[in-house]
């Protein structure tokens, strides 16, 4: 395991196992699972909603870069 120094990018690569929506149906974010577990990532910005959904449904490889800015 590598340790992640303060300020540090982050990078998580795996599937996309699930979609998650809000009690209207908007897209709030999506979890992604690797060998390690799985991570879960926020947003409500439609193109990434649209590229969750695509990425779980053809079971795609999915790198999520996280700047901790």
């Amino acid at each position: 395991m590598r340790v992640i120094q303060e300020g540090e990018e982050q990078e998580f690569t795996g599937k996309v196992c699930e979609v998650l929506f809000d009690c209207h149906g908007d897209f709030v974010g999506f979890e992604l699972c690797d060998c390690c577990g799985s991570h879960a990532f926020k947003s409500r910005l439609p193109n990434i909603g649209e590229i969750a959904l695509r990425a779980c449904r053809e079971q795609l490889l999915l790198s999520v870069y996280v700047n901790p800015r």
